[in-house]
């Protein structure tokens, strides 16, 4: 009898590390880990080649870079319903769901206009056709930021807290210079910031309005987020450095300086179109070889 249950309790021990090791496994791949996130793709801007650009670092920065390594962290896009999200989109603008097509370039309805959506980070868009023969009159940028914040609250897009300042664009027709231009839209941009930084890339929420004040369009590009639990190694001085030797960077300019002189460093984030991560990257800015332009550099900030 002695023999049975100790026999039996081998079998339960058995058991029980066998259904923790199978726990801890599920726990360890629901999570991404630092090799599943994958390597962020930052833009080229105006197809400048950053070969022949010599960028140099003050010495005075190292422990800015050093410092700002620490604190670094990588947030994703929540899952979406797809199916409530058109639903939503549908309501918003009376159109069937399933003419909703897929982002980016989504569907065009025989009306001309276009709307899509990104089934897996949410992100979607509406624009009705340019109206060029529209007699609406101009609305101020006050009165377009008004209409804009109350779409967005009626509508729950996002937290009307956390949308940041508004910025006002127009799409127009004709020369201003020459006295002959003719606004036919106010564009409202919102740039929701993440702990307290910039979020660049594809996170922002445009909502354009008629000259008689109506909805002709939407880019909602931001959305809900969380923070990933996963430890994020930031590049260092001299791994900033290496990929500054190597061209690993990108130049936010139209024209590219002989050289540049990195004086600051701060860290932002960067919203990938193609994927759900929101991932840090340094902006490193300085001064061109005249002294008088500036210039600013994203950089990949996880170490390699």
């Amino acid at each position: 009898m002695k023999k049975f249950v100790i026999q039996n309790r081998k079998i339960f021990v058995a058991v029980c590390v066998a259904v923790i090791l199978c726990v801890v496994t599920v726990l360890h791949f629901a999570e991404p880990q630092n090799e599943q996130i994958p390597k962020l793709k930052l833009p080229v801007v105006g197809n400048i080649a950053t070969a022949n650009i010599r960028v140099s670092i003050e010495d005075t920065i190292e422990s800015e870079i050093d410092n700002v390594s620490q604190s670094l962290a990588v947030y994703r896009l929540k899952p979406v319903n797809l199916n409530q999200e058109k639903q939503k989109i549908g309501e918003l603008f009376q159109i069937s769901s399933s003419d909703i097509g897929a982002f980016p370039t989504g569907n065009t309805l025989p009306d001309g206009t276009t709307v899509g959506i990104d089934a897996q980070t949410g992100r979607w868009f509406y624009q009705r056709p340019i109206d060029f023969d529209a007699t609406g009159g101009t609305l101020s940028d006050t009165d377009a930021i008004q209409i804009a914040e109350q779409f967005i609250a009626d509508n729950d897009l996002y937290p009307l807290k956390e949308l940041g300042d508004a910025k006002v664009g127009t799409t127009s027709t004709g020369d201003a210079a020459q006295g002959t231009e003719e606004i036919l839209r106010k564009n409202v941009y919102f740039y929701p910031e993440i702990a307290g930084k910039p979020v660049y890339g594809t996170f922002r929420i445009c909502i354009s309005i008629s000259g008689s004040g109506e909805i002709v369009g939407v880019d909602k590009f931001a959305n809900e987020y969380a923070l990933v639990d996963v430890d994020v190694e930031g590049k260092n001085y001299h791994e900033v450095a290496t990929s500054l030797s190597e061209n690993d960077y990108t130049l936010n300019a139209e024209v590219a300086p002989n050289s540049i002189l990195i004086d600051s460093v701060s860290d932002a984030f960067y919203a990938d179109p193609e994927s759900e991560y929101i991932q840090p990257i340094y902006v490193l800015e300085g001064s061109g070889e005249n002294q008088t332009e500036k210039y600013d550099i994203w950089m990949d900030a996880r170490s390699n």
